[in-house]
């Protein structure tokens, strides 16, 4: 769920930021069935945040019901919950005699400093951290704001109905994965990627609201060119961190479809959607994928 803008939060798993299912009544959720030899791997499209009290849709609600195992970009029962502030004290900061200002230069650092005050966020408290960091700080900010929860998102949802349940949880990555891709790039892609999440934050309910509509109606076509829209300008990162991680995945969902037990697998939305998508590598394999209504 690496995600701290609305299209990779949609596409990712990271700091489990993303959309609101605000829409009331029912909606055909992105959910699909993989058959294997044996079994069926349900593949679920994710929005890893949601408001209070929203409910899972019934096609996810269904494909739970059928799987005795969850799969999810991570483990969230395992986590620390320290892990994420643990990592970016040990790789998130500046080395001494850097800031923020300096990596970014002072035109894009009078551009953040207007849309930190915005939220009221100090700018000099992050100074030291690198631009992955403060983007992901920022975008944090950004969907409390707008009253999103994480604790009320897919995961978390399906996490505690999983414990209570007694089913097995398992993670296709580890937050260190995931929080790697951001930290491994470079200090001038980084603060492209902070570009990104800055200027994401001027239409944020506008672009919410038709990203939302696109999901919520199983929109496929338009709900992939909202959430790739900002890409256009930065394909290097929708290589790194989408579709790069997409083929990662395929070796490990074709050893579930091996096995003998149901599963259900879920990810962020984007992740599915396109030519680049797990539903289109699957199919290119040979499995038959078909949606669940």
């Amino acid at each position: 769920m690496i995600g701290w803008r609305r299209r990779p939060l949609l596409g990712t798993a990271l700091v489990t930021l993303a959309l609101s299912l605000a829409s009331a009544g029912g909606f055909a959720a992105n959910v699909w069935s993989v058959q294997g030899a044996h079994n069926i791997v349900y593949l679920a499209g994710s929005v890893h945040l949601l408001r209070p009290g929203e409910a899972l849709p019934p096609a996810l609600d269904r494909a739970y019901t059928d799987s005795p195992e969850l799969v999810m970009e991570i483990d969230l029962s395992s986590l620390d919950p320290d892990a994420g502030q643990n990592y970016v004290l040990a790789h998130g900061m500046l080395p001494s005699g850097q800031t923020l200002r300096g990596i970014i230069g002072e035109a894009r650092y009078a551009r953040l400093q207007s849309h930190a005050a915005q939220l009221g966020l100090p700018l000099a408290g992050l100074d030291a951290l690198e631009p992955w960091t403060v983007a992901i700080t920022l975008t944090q900010l950004e969907y409390a704001h707008a009253g999103l929860d994480p604790d009320s998102g897919v995961e978390r949802q399906l996490e505690r109905r999983a414990e209570a349940d007694h089913k097995p949880i398992h993670g296709l990555e580890t937050l260190e994965d995931q929080l790697g891709l951001l930290h491994g790039m470079s200090y001038e892609d980084q603060a492209r990627f902070l570009d990104l999440s800055s200027e994401e934050g001027e239409d944020l309910d506008t672009e919410t609201t038709e990203i939302l509509k696109a999901w919520s109606t199983g929109d496929e076509r338009t709900l992939e060119r909202l959430l790739r829209a900002d890409y256009d300008e930065f394909p290097e990162l929708f290589q790194r961190l989408v579709t790069d991680r997409n083929r990662r995945w395929i070796p490990e969902l074709a050893a579930l479809l091996r096995g003998d037990r149901n599963q259900l697998v879920v990810v962020g939305a984007l992740h599915l959607v396109g030519q680049d998508g797990v539903v289109a590598l699957l199919r290119a394999q040979g499995y038959t994928v078909r949606a669940l209504d």
